[in-house]
């Protein structure tokens, strides 16, 4: 913004370069800031940080992704702490489960992301975020990191068989918490990892009404591969309990 104020001729050559306006932060920018850099980044691979979809204008915020998914590299998506100005304390459990779903279940093909980062804190339940469907239905051939914090979605085969860097962090242990042949799966599932970081959390009890009658969707599907599993790629494990 302070290039394109400096003169007319600046002006003009910061306009015509899409990229400049491609990196845009929900937690530094304004509103009519991000409605800006949307504009002006055009068609342009954008890098999106910091949104938080849980906000008093979060569904304003999903139905732009969501429009703009298509050409979204790179999105983290974060659930402020409480004391972020847009924190919404009336928001529940089940509510920020729903907000979550709405974007996470959109079916628009996400034919450019390569990374994608999600932390739910501060609902008020203990309870990991457990999502119905697959990351944007599976439609992300380009996917290769992705982050996961106190939020577990079916892990359908082959939908994110080319990550290269896997984070799964505050899963409770308990019954809501990825057993041996969970990990077997998505070990299976990803041949190509380089970076696997495994944090769990130890509750000595889960909240199940906060549940409603979801189920984690990796005990259901979940089986002992027949074959041992050879990860060549990788690098780096992290483990934590």
């Amino acid at each position: 913004l302070t290039i394109a104020g400096v003169c007319s001729y600046w002006r003009t050559i910061a306009l015509s370069f899409p990229a400049m306006w491609s990196k845009i932060n929900y937690r530094t920018m304004s509103r009519n800031q991000i409605r800006l850099f949307f504009e002006r980044a055009q068609n342009h691979p954008l890098d999106i940080s910091s949104c938080d979809i849980f906000g008093p204008n979060g569904m304003d915020t999903i139905a732009v992704l969501t429009s703009k998914l298509s050409t979204i590299q790179s999105l983290d998506v974060a659930r402020v702490p409480v004391a972020s100005p847009s924190w919404n304390p009336g928001q529940t459990h089940s509510d920020t489960l729903q907000t979550l779903q709405m974007l996470t279940a959109a079916s628009t093909r996400a034919l450019l992301l390569k990374s994608f980062s999600c932390s739910v804190v501060d609902t008020g339940s203990i309870s990991p975020m457990i999502l119905e469907t697959p990351l944007f239905q599976g439609n992300t051939p380009s996917l290769r990191h992705m982050e996961l914090e106190r939020v577990r979605m079916p892990w359908c085969r082959g939908f994110y068989s080319n990550l290269d860097t896997l984070s799964i962090a505050e899963c409770p242990i308990g019954n809501f918490s990825p057993s041996d042949r969970d990990i077997c799966v998505i070990l299976q599932d990803c041949p190509n990892l380089r970076e696997l970081s495994l944090s769990l959390s130890h509750y000595s009890s889960i909240d199940n009404s906060s549940l409603g009658t979801a189920r984690d969707p990796l005990l259901a599907t979940s089986h002992f591969p027949r074959e041992p599993i050879q990860l060549h790629s990788l690098r780096l494990l992290t483990v934590k309990m």
